[in-house]
């Protein structure tokens, strides 16, 4: 499977995007339909399955290796993974408080701070609503 939006990246941070993606999704104790929609959409766009992403998880250094992998990522596909966690964080509702500690504690370790996460999500939001949506 080739992937599509992260094409650059290595297997490995592909495999780390969909793990943080799991993280944040199970904090709040399970995945649930709406979790499971987009980390099925994000598994297609890394080009990986969730089974090599779980391996690479338990075998690796579950979050240590996560953060080493994605530490190095542009400010650019940073922001796409604030956008696509957020996503993931709301699609069931109000974010809850589990989510957003597992959300911010990886966050920070790859140099986005809370503040910085949410100028990204109301950029997102202006833009979203430029185009009408």
């Amino acid at each position: 499977m080739r992937p599509i939006l992260f094409e650059t990246l290595s297997k490995n941070q592909r495999l780390s995007i969909i793990n943080f993606h799991v993280a944040v999704g199970l904090s709040d104790g399970k995945i649930n339909s709406q979790d499971g929609d987009i980390l099925e959409k994000l598994l297609n766009l890394c080009g990986v399955h969730i089974n090599e992403c779980m391996e690479y998880f338990e075998h690796e250094g579950k979050n240590e290796q996560l953060v080493l992998d994605l530490v190095s990522l542009q400010a650019f596909m940073k922001k796409i993974i604030v956008v696509s966690i957020w996503d993931l964080i709301i699609c069931d509702g109000k974010p809850n408080e589990n989510e957003l500690s597992v959300a911010f504690t990886i966050l920070n370790k790859l140099g986005i701070n809370e503040n910085r996460f949410y100028e990204i999500i109301e950029d997102k939001e202006k833009i979203m609503r430029h185009f009408g949506y």
